[in-house]
């Protein structure tokens, strides 16, 4: 079975390695020759346990897959290069936490989604170390709907811009994400309630100047619901980011460095 890694197909063994696809796994195995074969570990009762880990494994990479792929292209591109095996390891949590038999533990936004909150998507650039205004973000009547309140700052002060940054943009970006359970007779996670798996929306504000003048509050709203109940067996992740732009040949563009975001609620 052919892979594809960096460009280049390769399959079944290369130069004393191994590659193959284990179901549920979003990324390609590659494993030194000499050890299990791919058969064995999908087969043989020896390697069950294995198996058992790999399902919890394929449902959390498949959720970190989705968060990532919700995310607007002006934090996407900030992430760091490993962050998804960092975020599937943190939704592996949720599984670790769940109740029942290793392999078919549910994956609980409801009760277990505060374990994902503080997750900062760049760790070199935590969030509060480049932005550090008081903010409050509640929930409103209609679970889906919340109310973002920035105070009072100056931004040339409460800040940490890059050299040579000169102005900036915050993004709210809130996705939902249904309970995940174990399906006995397909024998996979699915979302408990996937018509509302995955949806999301980001706000985005005006590209605003690095100024050493006092900014007045500021209230705003960001909303996924569209007439139907959001169901209590999924949560809502808030992402709040920071993106720096600076003036290179006359154009405004994205500083490479320096912009951080992280989950700040899931409620």
């Amino acid at each position: 079975m052919a892979s594809e890694i960096n460009g280049l197909k390769i399959g079944g063994k290369l130069s004393g390695w191994r590659v193959y696809k284990i179901r549920g796994v979003e990324k390609t195995i590659v494993a030194r020759k000499g050890g299990p074969s791919a058969d064995q570990i999908k087969l043989s009762p020896k390697y069950e346990k294995v198996r058992k880990y790999q399902q919890e494994f394929g449902a959390a990479s498949a959720l970190s897959k989705k968060v990532r792929q919700s995310l607007p292209p002006a934090l996407l591109s900030h992430c760091e290069s490993y962050v998804s095996g960092k975020l599937t390891a943190r939704f592996r949590l949720l599984a670790e936490n769940g109740e029942g038999e290793t392999g078919k533990r549910p994956i609980s936004f409801s009760k277990n989604g505060h374990l994902l909150e503080g997750f900062e998507f760049n760790s070199k650039c935590p969030l509060e170390s480049v932005y550090q205004p008081k903010f409050l973000a509640k929930t409103g009547s209609i679970r889906g709907q919340l109310i973002l309140h920035t105070h009072s700052y100056i931004p040339k002060q409460e800040l940490s811009p890059p050299h040579g940054a000169e102005y900036y943009k915050i993004f709210a970006h809130l996705i939902v994400l249904s309970d995940y359970v174990f399906n006995e007779r397909t024998n996979e996670y699915e979302a408990l309630h996937p018509s509302f798996h995955g949806q999301y929306t980001t706000l985005e504000s005006d590209l605003l100047p690095i100024i050493n003048i006092s900014r007045d509050p500021s209230t705003a709203r960001i909303s996924l619901y569209d007439g139907e109940a959001i169901p209590a067996e999924t949560g809502l992740l808030f992402i709040k980011g920071i993106v720096f732009y600076k003036r290179e040949n006359s154009k405004i563009v994205e500083t490479t460095h320096g912009n951080g975001m992280k989950i700040n609620d899931v409620l």
